[in-house]
Parts: C-alpha cells; sequence; structure tokens
C-alpha cells in the first residue's frame, strides 16, 4: 500500500484524490493505493457489494417509468466520476461502466441506452466524450443487450455544472433535440414498444434529464426510464413525476 493512503475495505471511504501523484500515475487503486489498475478487484467488489439501486421519489403519472441512480454525489462512485470527468482519466470510465452494468444492467431485458449528449466545449476541454465513452463500454459489456442509440443531439452548448436550478430548467429546454431521422430507423428495426433508458453521469436538479425525456416521450418513446450514476443529496425537478409533460 502506497503510504499514508486508506484501505477502502477496512475504513468503507476513498482517499482524496487531489495529489499530484494520482495525476502523475493513474493506474493507482483509488480505493487502496495498490498498482496496475484504478480499482483493484478487492475494492471494485466492495463497492460492488455496497450499490444499491435506488428509485427516485415517485408519484402516479410521471415523465419517467422509473427513474434509478445508484449512489450519492458525495459517496465512493461521486468521488470516482468527478476525477473521471475533471482529472481526464479515461480508465476510470471503463469501471465506471463495469460497476453499472453489475448493479442496474445485469438486472434488464434488452434496452436502448441514449446517453446524454456532452457539450462541445466540455468534449474539448477534457479530450474525449465521457458520458459517450460510459455508453460504449456498456454496450460492449452487455454484448449489445442495452444498444446505444444516440437519438439525441446537442442543439446549444450551455453548461449545467455551477447554474442553479432555475437557470438549469431554462438551458436545459434549449441544450438538447430529438434526431427524427434515427428515431423512425429505431422504431423500424425494434418497434415501438421498445424499452429506453436515458443515461447521465449526474443528476443535480433533474432539469436535463427531465427535458430530455419530455421531449424523447413527445417523440413517440412510451416505454421510458433514466438512470444516473450518482445523485445529489439535495435538489431534484419537481416536474419530473407531475406529468405535466404526459
Amino acid at each position: 500500500m502506497v503510504k499514508g493512503r486508506k484501505s477502502v475495505v477496512k475504513n468503507t471511504t476513498f482517499i482524496g484524490f487531489g495529489s499530484g501523484f494520482d495525476l502523475i500515475s493513474p493506474l493507482l487503486c483509488r480505493g487502496c493505493g495498490m498498482r496496475g489498475e484504478v480499482l483493484c478487484e478487492c475494492c471494485k467488489k466492495y463497492i460492488l457489494d455496497n450499490v444499491t439501486r435506488r428509485k427516485i421519489e415517485d408519484f402516479e403519472r410521471k415523465v419517467f417509468q422509473k427513474a434509478d441512480y445508484l449512489g450519492f454525489r458525495d459517496e465512493i462512485l461521486g468521488e470516482l466520476v468527478e476525477e473521471y470527468k475533471y482529472s481526464s482519466v479515461r480508465e476510470i470510465g471503463e469501471v465506471l461502466a463495469e460497476i453499472i452494468v453489475k448493479g442496474y444492467f445485469e438486472r434488464e431485458e434488452e434496452v436502448i441506452l441514449v446517453p446524454m449528449p456532452t457539450s462541445r466545449r466540455h468534449i474539448k476541454e477534457r479530450g474525449f466524450d465521457h458520458i459517450g465513452l460510459i455508453a460504449r463500454e456498456i454496450e460492449r459489456l452487455t454484448r449489445g443487450e442495452a444498444e446505444v442509440w444516440r437519438l439525441l443531439k446537442r442543439a446549444k452548448d450551455t453548461v449545467q455544472v455551477g447554474a442553479d436550478e432555475e437557470t438549469r430548467r431554462k438551458q436545459a429546454k434549449e441544450a438538447v433535440l430529438v434526431d427524427d431521422s434515427l428515431l423512425e430507423e429505431l422504431f423500424r428495426k425494434k418497434g415501438r414498444k421498445v424499452k429506453v433508458v436515458l443515461f447521465d453521469d449526474v443528476w443535480t436538479t433533474g432539469a436535463s434529464l427531465t427535458e430530455a425525456g419530455r421531449m424523447l416521450k413527445k417523440a413517440g418513446i412510451k416505454n421510458l426510464r433514466a438512470l444516473a450514476l450518482v445523485k445529489n443529496r439535495q435538489g431534484r425537478s419537481p416536474e419530473i413525476f407531475s406529468g405535466k409533460f404526459i
């Protein structure tokens, strides 16, 4: 073990990711500091043993039939997501995809996975599409049972990070569009009863996923679910399950 680093198994918490040592040597286990992987099998097992598929608060009518998340943003998964996005350690994306598959998709039948489109600004800053990378890895790990279709495309390059809930809602209404031609192709190949899971990494207020879900339902998707890898402990879109967009 690297000196000064805690064991995720013994202490049930990850060490912080702010050190230059992590950035210089990304292939160190984020749990125990072992060399070779961003998450060793022991620490990965610990996370999977403690991952719970949690349902976001539900009401009688809703945009999504189900909306789930696997952890909170201030927990282990959230720490991994933060480093993945803001330190551009791509290997973490593959680990996150494995956790999602085992924590969510192993309980699902064949689905269409629709990733939320990443802003062009963030792709340029990070050097890759962080949501797209996870989605492709999920498709590979499930051997196509979770098939990726990019039904949403970016309309305006707004950035939600740091915005308040009202601003997020306004931006979300203009941020994405449905790719109608691709949607029609999906219906031709899979039928209109196809199960669709809209995927994003972080559920902050729910504004982006809510608006994207509204658009997909309006375009003809009936069996629509949402999945966020992690969720803020506070804050969600009040319209998410209100039936306002039905």
